[in-house]
Parts: C-alpha cells; sequence; structure tokens
C-alpha cells in the first residue's frame, strides 16, 4: 500500500457549487493505496477551513490506529431544514460534482455530522456509481460513544479515579452525544448537564435519561425546552459547572481561548473531532486538567465500519472496540506520565511515528520485497514481521464460523491497532 501525505497542506481541495448559493467542499488530506476515508458533514455554519482540519483529523485517526488509509472529510454549507426533494438534489448535485473522484474510488465517503445513509445513497447516484444500499444496521454514533467511553474508562484505570456516582456533562446530545449519555447512566455515573444547539440543561440530582430519550425523539434539539426537573442554562455555561468529567460532543475548538479557564472539569474526553487548538491542550494539562485529543478517544466510529467489512458481528465490534481502546489509551497515558508531557503531545507523537513508517515502508515496497522485509523489521520488530507472514493466511476467515484461525486473525488485527 503506498502512502502519501504533503506537510502542512491537503493533497486536494474540490469546491462544488450547490443550488441556493449553497456550497460544498471535499478535502483530501492524504492517501493510502490511493484512496482517502472521511464522512460528509451537513450544516449551516460548515467552512473549508473546518473541513481541512476534519480532513486532517481523520488522518491522524488513523495514523493513530496505525492503518496507513487516506483521511479526508466533505463538508456542505446548507440549512439542515430542506424537503426530502431538496435534499436528494443537494447531495446529488453534489455527488456528480465530485465526479470520477467516487466512480474511481479515490474517495470513499460515510456518514457524519447532519448527515444520514440515505444521503450518501444520492451522493452515489449524483456520481452515477451503482452500489447497494448503505442503509444497514450499523449505528456509528453508538460505536463513538462506545470508544469515548471506553478511553474514559482507562483513565479511571490509570490514575485511579472512580467513576461511579462522577458528575459528567455532555455537550451536544446528537448522534454520539445521545449514546453516550446512556453509557454513562449504565455504568453508574450522573450526567447533571447537556446540551443542543437551542440550549443546555443542568441538574445537581443528575438528569433522567428515559425523558431525555423521549424528548429528543419527539422534539430533536428543542427536547431542553420541555424537559421537566432541570434548569434551563446558556449553552456556554455547560463548560462552567463543576464536573468530574467534561465530553464535548459537537462542533470545532469547543474547548478554547474564550472558555478555557472557566472550565471545571477534570477530566475532558472529546467525542469530537478537533475539540482543541495544541496551544490549549497544553494549557489544559498545565491546569492539572486530563485531556484527550478527539482522535485517541472517538474513533469507534470509523472502526465500526472496518470490522464490520472483516465479518465482525455487531457484538463482536462493540467488544473489540472497548477492549481495545481502554488498552491503547491506558499505553498512551503511561508513556506521557514517563514522559513527563500532557497526553495529546504523545499522541502526535505516535501518529508522527507511525507516518513515518508507513512512508518508509511505502518507499521500500518500490524497491522490492527484500527492501519491505528490512525496514518493516527495523521499524516494527520481530512480531510484526510474524503478523505479516501469517496475516495473509487467516484474514479471510474473520467472516467465517470462530475457529482457531478465526482467533489468530482477530489477535493480529487488534495488537495491529491497539498494540502498535
Amino acid at each position: 500500500m503506498r502512502w502519501i501525505k504533503k506537510v502542512d497542506e491537503p493533497i486536494l481541495v474540490k469546491e462544488v457549487e450547490l443550488q441556493g448559493n449553497n456550497m460544498g467542499w471535499l478535502v483530501i488530506d492524504s492517501l493510502g493505496n490511493g484512496q482517502a476515508v472521511g464522512g460528509v458533514r451537513l450544516g449551516e455554519y460548515v467552512t473549508l477551513e473546518e473541513v481541512k482540519n476534519l480532513a486532517a483529523e481523520m488522518t491522524r485517526k488513523f495514523s493513530f490506529l496505525n492503518l496507513p488509509i487516506g483521511g479526508a472529510k466533505a463538508g456542505i454549507c446548507c440549512s439542515p431544514l430542506l424537503s426530502e426533494w431538496e435534499r436528494k438534489d443537494l447531495f446529488f448535485r453534489f455527488g456528480n460534482g465530485l465526479g470520477s473522484l467516487l466512480r474511481e474510488e479515490i474517495y470513499l465517503p460515510g456518514t457524519d455530522m447532519g448527515t444520514f445513509p440515505g444521503d450518501i445513497d444520492w451522493l452515489f447516484q449524483g456520481a452515477d456509481v451503482a452500489r447497494r444500499s448503505q442503509g444497514n444496521s450499523l449505528d456509528s454514533g453508538y460505536y463513538t460513544a462506545v470508544s469515548v467511553f471506553s478511553a474514559l474508562q482507562a483513565i479511571s484505570s490509570v490514575f485511579g479515579i472512580p467513576l461511579s456516582g462522577a458528575r459528567i456533562g455532555i455537550e451536544g446530545l446528537g448522534k454520539v452525544g445521545l449514546r453516550l449519555f446512556h453509557l454513562a447512566c449504565e455504568h453508574g455515573l450522573k450526567v447533571v448537564t447537556v446540551s443542543t444547539r437551542i440550549g443546555a440543561l443542568y441538574s445537581p440530582h443528575g438528569l433522567d435519561p428515559e425523558q431525555i430519550t423521549d424528548l429528543a425523539r419527539d422534539y430533536g434539539d428543542n427536547l431542553v425546552s420541555h424537559y421537566h426537573g432541570a434548569n434551563l442554562i446558556q449553552c456556554e455555561e455547560l463548560f462552567e459547572q463543576d464536573l468530574e468529567i467534561l465530553c464535548p460532543c459537537a462542533g470545532l475548538y469547543p474547548i478554547h481561548p474564550g472558555n478555557i479557564d472557566k472550565v471545571r472539569a477534570k477530566i475532558i474526553i472529546p467525542g469530537c473531532n478537533v475539540a482543541a487548538a495544541p496551544e490549549v491542550e497544553e494549557r489544559l494539562y498545565n491546569r492539572g486538567i486530563i485531556y484527550l485529543p478527539g482522535f485517541v478517544s472517538n474513533s469507534g466510529g470509523v472502526l465500526c465500519y472496518i470490522l464490520s467489512n472483516y465479518g465482525f458481528t455487531e457484538e463482536e465490534i462493540g467488544n473489540f472496540l472497548s477492549q481495545g481502546i481502554r488498552q491503547k489509551v491506558s499505553s498512551l497515558l503511561v508513556r506521557a506520565k514517563k514522559a513527563d508531557e500532557f497526553p495529546a503531545a504523545t499522541a502526535l507523537k505516535i501518529v508522527n511515528e507511525n507516518q513515518e513508517k508507513f512512508t518508509c515502508e511505502s518507499e521500500a515496497r518500490l524497491k522490492g520485497q527484500l527492501s519491505l522485509g528490512v525496514i518493516r523489521f527495523r521499524k516494527s520488530g520481530p512480531k510484526e514481521m510474524i503478523r505479516t507472514f501469517f496475516w495473509p493466511l487467516v484474514k479471510d476467515t474473520l467472516s467465517e464460523p470462530p475457529s482457531l484461525r478465526r482467533q489468530l486473525a482477530k489477535k493480529i488485527l487488534f495488537e495491529r491497532l491497539f498494540q502498535s
């Protein structure tokens, strides 16, 4: 697999004019074997700069997981209040504008904030790509929430911080936030504050998950206006509440210089991407706040599709992700403590190390298998050489019934994703 990544700039930026003065963008930040993967975002405040940042975050996410997969992101600046026909037309036109990038499978899209499987179907139809509907049962928001909560469990284990009864705030009750709300409640945490784009709720006694679920179904973001038994506060006030845990799950840079000194949480685990700039991450560390970047904590949404394509069942995906993310984050935190640096900086070092390895292996592959073997041994050690030998022999068993060979394939995949 050939790996391509430009320094400090995307490989490609594609702009598409849509109906009603709306704009769409595709940003390809890196390429793995000529392809880049990333979701399509829809919102009335989406910008090209946001899409660029999110595409770069996708590259970091894959690289942190030791996956030489290209990172991309698409975004549409448009009000989400569209009729069914307008929505179909919007995605059809966007797909038509992306054309050969979709037809030649250079860009592999998925859902993101504000989009659904049906939207991606129309995107492909606009590019005249025949494919099966992706409206399957996989809930990527749930698996993202699983990875966020698993990262929190790793922090609890490494630092000896009890989670039972801990106060947690969730910014953004969307695809990820609502599922994280329920995971937190199921594990004995107390969700005391949540927000939508309309406003936020606060109750020191904890919010009722059943009432939140019913209101989210009936009123969407306006659930905050209908909840009984909590104070209605401004969205930004959520960050100022006395919490053990804060989980930003919406928007770009929710933690910023304007609110960093007001944050009272002891732990920040993002469910969204690009939750804070590097200088803000360092300030959080200096304040004694444990913070993980989004590319470390919320990879479940992309991994669930990869694992499903290999043949994992939905239950297997959840267990695999939970165990793997806990191990990956625990190793990161231990390494950061030993180096006396903030976890985000250590995570970025891992990203850079893996990208250097991808580049070296890509160049060596052009010279032949012997050169590739030498580089792989130098960069990854003898264990990876053994995995490299056995992987082609067992990977197809992941879509078969349980067996010793399938168990070996799962072990190799787990080690590559979460131990490398």
